[in-house]
């Protein structure tokens, strides 16, 4: 009868530890790589934020110009000037057209925030220059 018993702890304890081995194994390789992040983001062909550089080359001001240049080519301005300081950007602009104060201000507005939009890293800072 005690022989019994101990056969049937035994069987318990080995079904109760191979059970125990197998946790997490699905979602772990051997060497501890979480398996299904990798197999999301291999399927992943989505672009998370297209303003960031995710190439092996390094960003220039030159390319962050032209970021800016293509954020506004469909605005009535004209770049003038662009400078970048640290994290800050000062750029001036001048309109194609004669426009009244108010106009002036709500372009002033869109632009920055379409160069805001366009450079994220860089704090904008955006003069209207006077029209010659």
């Amino acid at each position: 009868m005690r022989s019994i018993l101990l056969f049937m702890i035994n069987v318990c304890m080995a079904v109760y530890l191979s059970g125990c081995n197998n946790v997490g194994q699905d979602e772990q390789s051997q060497n501890g790589m979480n398996i299904k992040s990798l197999e999301r983001n291999a399927t992943y062909n989505g672009d998370p934020n297209p303003n960031v550089n995710i190439t092996h080359n390094h960003l220039h001001t030159g390319d962050d110009q032209k970021q800016l240049e293509n954020a506004v080519k469909d605005e009535p301005i004209v770049l003038k000037s662009v400078w970048f300081n640290g994290k800050d950007a000062y750029v001036t602009i001048s309109s194609e057209s004669d426009l009244t104060s108010e106009e002036s201000q709500t372009l002033v507005q869109r632009i920055k925030e379409k160069m805001q939009n366009a450079l994220p890293r860089f704090d904008i800072h955006l003069k209207m220059a006077k029209s010659e």
